[in-house]
């Protein structure tokens, strides 16, 4: 009996403990600025891959288009932001079109397709 309420006090505090801290929350992919720069029309899935990891979303309907998605809170600065990639590849898996969100520069690019 007295080993159970030892370990019951135990849990108790270890909870009391972890919840007054205070960690950043981080969903989904962790985006750099600069990788996020270098992905262009043109580049192959592969490349694609490479630099930013798996996709967070594809499309279920289209699967040759992803979401990369990052959302972090730090509550010691009351920061909260959040930001995305979106690509569409080619059928021969190329970039189409690459869309960021919430970065410094954000840009849209994407492939002229020449009337024949």
């Amino acid at each position: 009996m007295r080993n159970i309420l030892m370990a019951l006090a135990c849990a108790g505090v270890a909870m009391a403990t972890t919840a007054c801290m205070k960690h950043p929350m981080h969903q989904g992919n962790v985006l750099d600025d600069q990788d996020a720069q270098v992905v262009h029309v043109g580049d192959s899935q592969f490349r694609v891959e490479t630099i930013l990891g798996s996709p967070a979303i594809i499309d279920s309907l289209n699967p040759r288009h992803v979401f990369y998605i990052e959302d972090v809170y730090k509550p010691e600065t009351k920061v909260h932001y959040k930001r995305h990639i979106e690509i569409y590849y080619t059928p021969t898996l190329l970039v189409d079109r690459v869309n960021l969100q919430g970065f410094d520069t954000p840009r849209n690019e994407e492939v002229e397709h020449k009337a024949e």
